[in-house]
Parts: C-alpha cells; structure tokens; sequence
C-alpha cells in the first residue's frame, strides 16, 4: 500500500460508466464532490472540500484548513488549533482522551478519513509523550450519507487498536460511548453529527 492510502483526499462519485472506490474520502463541499486524482499534490493532504466549501469562480477545488494539536511548549500546555476558516473543517465528533499523556484534552474530528497518529502525515497528529502510539495507528471515518463513523487500524500500525477492549481487525462502527485503546492512549468517541443531523443542514442554509 502507497503511502497515499493513508491521506485524506476530496472525492467526488466516478463518472458514469467508472467504477466508485469505496476506500476514498467522501468529501462533500455545497452540493458536490471533488477529485485530486489529475493533482498529485501532496499540498492536498488531510484537506477536504466539506459542507459550506465552495470553489472559485474558475472552477478551483476549495481549500480547506486543518485542525492540529501542538504539544505542550513554552511553560503552555498542548493546545487545539483551528483553521481561520473555522466552517472549512465542522466538528463532527470528538476523541476524549481519558487516559494516557494529554488525559482530560478534547480532539476535534472532521469530516472523511482522520488518520490518527504521531506522525507527520497524521491528520489528527498526537505528539502528546505516548512512544506506544504508531506514526499512522488508527482511522475514523464519518459517512454523512448515513451518518455513521467507523474504525480501522492503519496498514502502517505498529501495535493494535482495540475498541471496547477487543481488538479492531477489520473496519467497525463507532457508537457514542466507544472506548478506543491504541498505545497507552485512551479515547472516549462522543459524535456530534449522525443520521438526524449534520454540518451540511447549517453550513448549507
């Protein structure tokens, strides 16, 4: 697997007549999907066209900001940033972290992939003091078709995930409450979005 399978990317449903890939990051952005496929860029990493995007008048795919977590400095503690366009990246669940370094901190998820982990190409990056944690370990992702999140270890893991003490081997539904284990990190998922409501209702009002 290319490191490319890990990134989140805009998506938009193949043209008729080509096959849907069901792995990609379903992207929604104001009535529509985008596709980087022609854009090798990796400028496009962990940024997706979401609810309330919208592109330029020459046709460019929105640009999205990103969330990011920046360890404990300068006598600060860790701290959450948003992007300034703060509709760019909706909050549709939340990581509470209940145990293991950064224990009472909030983690934001956003729409498509989050890839979690300690590294670089890590769209949720946790470089909070868990050495357990893998630089790619775990992906959520929410379906806003049905409102539904789901789990997968990462190919690139180094040590397992388990969600509710059993072991994630294959792709599973996340519901309200789920603990997930990955390292000596625990995570407590609270969704914000579902099947009654998501960002695309107020976004795109």
């Amino acid at each position: 697997m290319s490191d490319d399978d890990e990134k989140t990317k805009p998506y938009r449903p193949a043209p008729a007549g080509r096959g849907d890939d069901p792995d990609k990051t379903r992207a929604y952005g104001q009535g529509g999907y985008y596709d980087d496929e022609e854009d090798d860029d990796d400028d496009d990493v962990t940024r997706a066209a979401i609810p309330g995007g919208r592109a330029s008048a020459d046709g460019a795919k929105p640009r999205a900001g990103r969330i990011t977590v920046e360890p404990a400095s300068g006598g600060h503690g860790p701290r959450v940033t948003y992007p300034a366009d703060t509709a760019s990246q909706p909050v549709c669940a939340v990581l509470l972290i209940v145990k293991g370094p950064g224990i009472g901190m909030a983690l934001p998820l956003s729409y498509g992939r989050t890839l979690v982990g300690r590294g670089g190409d890590s769209r949720l990056q946790l470089n909070l003091g868990d050495d357990q944690l893998s630089g790619m370990h775990f992906i959520i992702s929410f379906d806003e078709t049905d409102g539904s999140f789901d789990i997968r270890e990462a190919d690139a893991a180094t040590n397992h995930t388990y969600v509710n003490g059993a072991r994630v081997r294959s792709a599973a539904l996340l519901a309200a409450g789920d603990v997930i284990k990955a390292g000596a990190t625990e995570f407590r998922f609270v969704p914000c979005c579902g099947p009654d409501w998501n960002w695309a209702q107020a976004l795109s009002a």
